[in-house]
């Protein structure tokens, strides 16, 4: 690896978002390497330093930050949809992760704006969230995020805290 970030359990693999070599290595039960996914680029099915990753259904949601958009693929890891998202043009230390929730919604961190980006499965916004528009006051450099229980866990990198928000 080089600089692995985000963890997905997709089907009976676990996959990660191996960020510094520009692609996704898929592993099995017993840990061994089954599978590289992508290369450095532009193109559908490549990537510039994939970060997030999120499961809806029967899709793997990967948060291509390089070329600002969220590619996704099928159980097959064949890219079937890819959509542009607001905010990473600032690529120094943006690092975007992502869930979904039980609306079968994707919700994005925007480190670099300090906000969040919700995004329907197929690719439409459904809404921003921060700076300052947070339940909890601004954010900061919010990073990691998890779906549990009707709720988001957000880590606010920024403020050193974590956050709990209810989804309504």
């Amino acid at each position: 690896f080089w600089g692995p970030r985000n963890l997905a359990f997709y089907d009976s693999n676990l996959v990660v978002a191996d960020t510094g070599k520009h692609r996704l290595a898929v592993f099995n039960r017993q840990g061994a390497m089954v599978r590289s996914v992508g290369d450095k680029g532009e193109l559908t099915g490549q990537f510039i330093e994939p970060v997030g990753l999120a499961v809806i259904g029967d899709r793997l949601y990967v948060a291509d930050v390089g070329n600002q958009r969220v590619q996704v693929f099928d159980r097959n890891y064949a890219p079937v949809l890819e959509f542009g998202v607001l905010g990473w043009e600032d690529q120094v230390g943006t690092e975007p992760y992502m869930t979904s929730d039980d609306q079968q919604t994707l919700w994005l961190t925007d480190s670099g704006k300090n906000r969040l980006q919700r995004y329907s499965a197929e690719g439409r916004l459904l809404g921003i969230y921060g700076p300052g528009a947070s339940p909890t006051g601004p954010l900061s450099t919010p990073k990691g995020i998890a779906h549990f229980q009707g709720n988001l866990i957000l880590g606010d990198f920024g403020k050193n805290r974590l956050l709990v928000w209810k989804i309504e």
